[in-house]
């Protein structure tokens, strides 16, 4: 952790906030943190559902790459259809392009300790979704991904419905 910034500390410390009975590694800048992640979901409020999570980040970049998130197969609902996860089982919880729109946004309006502490718990609001749409899916026998879900697509066909829905925001 020697020389980090306390904006990159910011980060990992509002990441580490929102998990139970975490460890940490570093390895060349590299952050890996495992931990419980209480799923704090509207319909799930006092369940007690909690998952298993890994993330990993660099702790210098973590503003223009998308932290990394596993979670232990068995709690991912792998069905015919997309289930926002890649082939290595990692979670596909936001698009880059998202990612750095909301850091630049956020960048505009409030002070960098403020932006790293809003992406940490964007990241972290985003991925307990995930979670726990994988949860209903395994509960209901889900096959298809619902459509009242939003979500993006990937690759170039996501990039294009992200920009699409942002400028009807805006």
């Amino acid at each position: 952790m020697v020389g980090q910034s306390k904006i990159d500390l910011t980060f990992l410390s509002s990441i580490i906030d929102r998990l139970d009975g975490i460890s940490e590694s570093w390895a060349r800048g590299q952050v890996t943190i495992n931990g419980q992640l209480p799923i704090d979901h509207r319909e799930l409020k006092g369940s007690g559902l909690i998952r298993p999570i890994t993330l990993s980040f660099n702790i210098t970049r973590w503003n223009d790459l998308l932290p990394r998130v596993e979670i232990p197969q068995k709690y991912i609902h792998l069905a015919t259809n997309d289930w926002h996860c890649f082939e290595d089982k990692s979670l596909c919880y936001a698009l880059l392009h998202e990612w750095i729109y909301h850091y630049e946004s956020w960048s505009v309006s409030h002070p960098q300790l403020v932006v790293s502490e809003l992406m940490a718990n964007w990241a972290m609001d985003s991925i307990s979704r995930l979670i726990y749409y994988h949860h209903l899916g395994k509960i209901r026998n889900l096959v298809a991904w619902p459509s009242e879900w939003l979500c993006y697509n990937h690759d170039q066909e996501g990039i294009k419905e992200f920009y699409e829905r942002k400028w009807k925001i805006t």
